[in-house]
């Protein structure tokens, strides 16, 4: 990982590099403390443990101060942003040629008999890897691709491990809320506890009502899917889903804008 970002550093012709970590992992902060004391281009950044700290726009704000603009990207502030995994990937393609079919992919929750942490090929199917957990409990209700906070839910265990999967998280019966949605009272929490400042209430009436301008209008694409909202919304109101289901009307919007385009293009061709 330490030469990832050595090789990411000189890529991007940067001046230096911080490697940020949590304040509650004293193990790696000690492991690297010793593996970059003799650099110059390297440091520690020792961060509050905090959600949604790992977002780079959060991250950046946190390490450096600095705020990236809405709707904007960390080059805007002059600021590359990558995590341990592509680290470790730009170290294995660069020095060893070899190429990203493996990760290192967290099995986790009260639903799987045993938990714990896996080397795990890249396109195996979910189903073998609880397997390789002992299988499932018979308390098991959900099964997220990711965390509690972000992860989607999976409808079925015959879907292939991606490079980009992280951890999987496996929801026991107790764990699962089934309280029904009730209408929103205007308490300001999503706005309170959003690390963006959005206004997730706003954005979902949009959606519910297909008015993908006013939910654009509101920044919908700024949304990092943290599902700070959805978690303190007293209502239950599932804020996230509705915010990911803008995102991706707006996508659909694009490409038929696209598309519409190449074939008006194409006629004045002809």
């Amino acid at each position: 990982m330490v030469a990832g970002v050595q090789l990411a550093i000189k890529t991007c012709g940067a001046k230096r590099g911080i490697i940020a970590i949590e304040d509650n992992k004293p193990d790696a902060i000690d492991q690297l403390s010793h593996l970059i004391e003799k650099t110059d281009n390297l440091q520690l950044a020792i961060c509050q443990t905090k959600y949604p700290q790992g977002g780079e726009r959060q991250l950046i704000n946190a390490v450096l101060g600095k705020v990236v603009p809405t709707g904007g990207l960390p080059c805007d502030v002059r600021v590359v942003v990558i995590n341990v995994a592509t680290a470790a990937a730009i170290a294995w393609a660069c020095l060893e040629s070899r190429p990203v079919t493996e990760r290192i992919v967290t099995v986790t929750g009260k639903g799987v008999k045993e938990p714990g942490n896996f080397m795990v090929p890249v396109g195996m199917l979910l189903s073998g890897l609880i397997e390789q957990c002992g299988g499932l409990t018979d308390t098991a209700e959900k099964v997220l691709s990711g965390g509690p906070m972000m992860g989607p839910a999976t409808s079925h265990l015959n879907v292939p491990i991606l490079k980009g999967t992280s951890g999987i998280t496996v929801m026991s019966r107790d764990e699962v809320s089934r309280v029904e949605e009730t209408a929103c009272i205007r308490c300001s929490r999503c706005v309170d506890y959003c690390p963006l400042g959005l206004v997730p209430t706003q954005i979902a009436h949009a959606v519910k009502a297909r008015n993908l301008d006013t939910a654009l209008k509101y920044d919908l694409l700024a949304c990092i899917e943290c599902g700070s909202c959805a978690y303190v919304c007293p209502a239950r109101i599932p804020l996230l889903q509705y915010l990911r289901a803008g995102k991706a009307m707006a996508r659909i919007a694009e490409e038929n804008e696209k598309r519409r385009q190449t074939e008006v293009g194409s006629k004045n061709r002809e």
